[in-house]
């Protein structure tokens, strides 16, 4: 089972607390132990409890461990690395206050604040800055304005596209009628009501009762349009599948 990891805090329960110590204790004395006896090394270990009680180890005697210690921590500083670490943050500090405080100044100027104290050099220099963003922020307006004039001539197409094509449909339709020859004229359409139908002309009436519907609607598409197309060529065989009203327009045109 995986352990899971512990939060690097005081532990609250007093006796857990105790339980925790005893055994990171004793596995941190075993690996001084260890660090001795592998490496050859001199080891000295000093661990207080929360009570006061000592704890130690030592590879050889403890206080000729601890007098080494003095003697080489008596000549070399011991708080240098970290003096200077200090210094350094500081000094980098300060760098970074002064470029804010530069910023914060410029950024007054650019919007017309703290001017006054400006020479005319200065004054310069701040106009010709506004006039070089102001051009940056025309320029990308005209690019933003031209990517949308793209975009509607391509929505233009696309519609002028789809456009033809509906009229394409309207004027030629898909369906089969019989051969002219065989069909009455459109205005000889008799109402189902003053025909009797049988199985001999019921098929006649239909194609002629579908013939002069489709008429009358494109008769009114053909009326509404002030340039009807004329770019449609048919020859004798498509003939007998194009509305007869249709052929009479292209004829008269």
């Amino acid at each position: 089972m995986v352990r899971g990891k512990v939060q690097m805090k005081k532990i609250e329960d007093a006796t857990s607390r105790q339980v925790t110590f005893s055994k990171r204790r004793n596995g941190l004395l075993k690996k001084a132990y260890e660090l001795s006896v592998l490496c050859d090394a001199q080891v000295a270990v000093i661990v207080f409890s929360q009570n006061g009680r000592l704890y130690e180890f030592s590879s050889s005697n403890m206080s000729k461990i601890l007098e080494r210690y003095r003697e080489y921590t008596k000549d070399v500083p011991t708080n240098k690395f970290g003096d200077d670490y200090i210094q350094q943050l500081k000094l980098e500090s300060a760098n970074m206050a002064e470029k804010i405080q530069l910023l914060e100044i410029s950024k007054r100027k650019l919007l017309g604040q703290s001017v006054s104290c400006c020479s005319y050099d200065e004054l310069k220099e701040i106009e010709d800055q506004l006039q070089r963003s102001l051009l940056r922020v025309r320029q990308r307006k005209a690019q933003l304005y031209m990517e949308q004039i793209d975009q509607l001539r391509c929505q233009e197409s696309n519609l002028l596209q789809e456009n033809a094509k509906l009229t394409e449909m309207i004027l030629v339709f898909p369906f089969t009628l019989p051969p002219l020859s065989t069909m009455p004229p459109p205005h000889t359409f008799t109402s189902p009501i003053s025909l009797k139908l049988n199985e001999d002309n019921f098929l006649v009436w239909k194609h002629q009762a579908l013939a002069t519907v489709t008429g009358l609607h494109l008769m009114k598409f053909l009326e509404s349009s002030s340039y009807p197309p004329k770019y449609v060529t048919l020859d004798a065989a498509a003939s007998d599948t194009v509305n007869p009203l249709y052929l009479h327009h292209l004829q008269q045109d």
